[in-house]
């Protein structure tokens, strides 16, 4: 039994906007038309500025240059200049006059007809091609005018399981990125004839994380690019998915794309985090057992550097290592030193206010630093810089914990993923929920973009430098800014009733982590926390049967 096995399982897998314009209404200026035609031609997520002459993912230029086109390839008008005796002549036969009314309609509705070809619409129960002998299917039962011959289809309902904490629903987690890679491997090496096709339920956050796995095998398995994994479904409109948000019930603030995603796992590939080649890739058997909360709710978050968990506690009774208390497990410190030891972890960073005696660390060989700030709220300068220097000085692995290691911990992991590493705000924020589900809450979504430019100037800078060398007085001085105008008004220093609405949220947080740890330790000792061969991981192969899809009118 591994150190720190509680005599649970294994822990069960776990686990961009959508634009689409709306119809164009009845009575409309010209401008609102061309701002309408000109969103449905344009690349869905990432629409071309005006004039420009391609858009990434598809062929043909932006509208106004299709207009553009039309109108040079035009006859002459009567009168105009054929034959060019000077520049003024010249200058008169390239002139475009401008063209109103219905003139202009025609032109709108005419360059609408040729860049629309390149748009898919979404509809439930339709085949979509990802790459070659792979595609996606959002429906309940295979349609009858599919060709079984042709294809193989199958569900993969077990892999879709996501525990939430809150209004969050995925992206899956690293077990089910895996697993799913190995099934889809299988599934193309015994069908070698058909097309393999992934039936999704067809709401759309289940759609979001069946279409999030089959781009991160084409990530992982394909060695294709976190944006290339986007480019299969960039023309279909409107987009089937919806962004990832945090772990709240509250209003979501920043949404997560699901190329971001995509993009950290890449990122994390090229660093060998996800090669079992790799010393530095990430034991899949390890992080599944401690994945489970009731087995000690930690993960590594940068292999043989940085581990993130859940916060310890002191005050277990007869000398426990761990408690369950109202179906929620805690842990005392002493539950972790083997399991750190075994890891290599040189150094405890505790964010929130102290739960029990640090000494319990520092007795046994392992270092403790204290570095508070208020739940729910993003970090001041000082905490920012002293947690960099703690984990640039210490040769070996850091354990960052706040209450529930979600928030703070996920916060200035991030900032850290962004200095050394060079990943994006959005690429870190990704990744990391992936590795550990629910981390970065609210606010600390937005810092973390906001300092990303910091990140990576003192990540450049500090390359060859000591640690204390790691911002300069300006970006302190930048992340000063933000603290006045945003941290303030999540309870870092703010008037009473901001702080208490922190301090309630980051309550809120944390209760939804406690029932979330407690429904994932009750199904894993159903026994549904093994590790899972085909069957297991929910994945079986669908029959041919009558067409049984969601109402098709709705586009999801």
């Amino acid at each position: 039994m591994r150190a720190g096995d509680s005599g649970g399982s294994n822990s069960n897998s776990r686990p961009g906007s959508p634009q689409g314009a709306g119809s164009p209404p009845g009575q409309t200026g010209l401008g609102s038309w061309i701002e309408i035609v000109e969103e449905r031609t344009g690349d869905i997520r990432n629409p071309p500025r005006r004039g420009s002459t391609s858009r990434p993912g598809g062929g043909g230029g932006s509208l106004m240059a299709m207009i553009g086109a039309q109108a040079d390839s035009s006859p002459s008008r009567p009168g105009q200049p054929t034959q060019h005796d000077d520049g003024r002549e010249q200058q008169a036969a390239t002139r475009q006059e401008p063209v109103f009314g219905r003139a202009a309609s025609n032109r709108i509705e005419q360059a609408f007809a040729q860049s629309n070809s390149m748009v898919q619409p979404w509809v439930l129960g339709r085949m979509y091609n990802i790459v070659d002998r792979i595609a996606f299917i959002a429906c309940k039962a295979v349609p009858k005018e599919y060709d079984g011959s042709r294809y193989h289809f199958f569900h993969v309902e077990g892999l879709l399981t996501y525990y939430p904490f809150c209004d969050d629903f995925g992206p899956m987690n690293l077990s089910a990125v895996f697993r799913f890679c190995e099934i889809l491997s299988v599934k193309l090496e015994s069908f070698p004839n058909e097309t393999i096709v992934l039936c999704s339920p067809s709401d759309r956050r289940s759609r979001t994380n069946s279409i999030f796995l089959l781009g991160a095998y084409m990530v992982l398995e394909m060695d294709r690019k976190g944006h290339e994994a986007d480019m299969p479904l960039s023309q279909v409109h409107p987009r089937p998915f919806e962004p990832y948000r945090d772990a709240t019930f509250e209003p979501s603030c920043f949404d997560l794309h699901i190329s971001d995603v995509w993009k950290g796992i890449a990122r994390a590939k090229e660093l060998g985090w996800l090669d079992p080649d790799s010393p530095d890739a990430i034991d899949l058997e390890e992080y599944e057992h401690y994945d489970n909360p009731g087995n000690g709710d930690l993960h590594m978050i940068i292999p043989n550097k940085i581990i993130a968990f859940k916060g310890p506690v002191g005050d277990l009774p007869d000398g426990r290592d761990w408690y369950d208390r109202n179906s929620v497990r805690s842990f005392h410190p002493r539950f972790y030193l083997d399991i750190f030891h075994e890891m290599g972890v040189k150094c405890v960073v505790r964010l929130n206010e102290a739960k029990y005696d640090r000494n319990s660390f520092k007795t046994n060989g392992i270092e403790h630093v204290d570095l508070y700030f208020d739940d729910c709220t993003v970090p001041p300068p000082q905490i920012v810089v002293r947690f960099l220097q703690v984990v640039e000085r210490t040769e070996g692995v850091v354990a960052i914990h706040c209450k529930a290691g979600l928030g703070r911990t996920g916060t200035l992991i991030g900032l850290y993923l962004m200095k050394a590493y060079g990943f994006t705000a959005r690429e870190a924020i990704g990744w990391m929920r992936v590795v550990r589900p629910g981390s970065v809450i609210g606010v600390q979504q937005q810092f973390m973009a906001d300092q990303e430019a910091t990140m990576h100037r003192a990540g450049e800078r500090a390359r060859g430098r000591p640690p204390e060398s790691l911002l300069t007085s300006e970006e302190l001085e930048k992340l000063c800014i933000f603290q006045e105008s945003q941290r303030v008004g999540w309870g870092g220093g703010g008037s009473p009733d901001m702080d208490m609405a922190a301090a309630v949220l980051g309550e809120r947080v944390k209760e939804a982590s406690d029932r979330r740890s407690t429904a994932m330790i009750q199904r894993s000792g159903q026994g549904r926390g093994q590790r899972m061969d085909d069957n297991l991981a929910g994945s079986r192969d669908v029959e041919e049967n009558d067409s049984d899809v969601d109402d098709q009118s709705n586009p999801g």
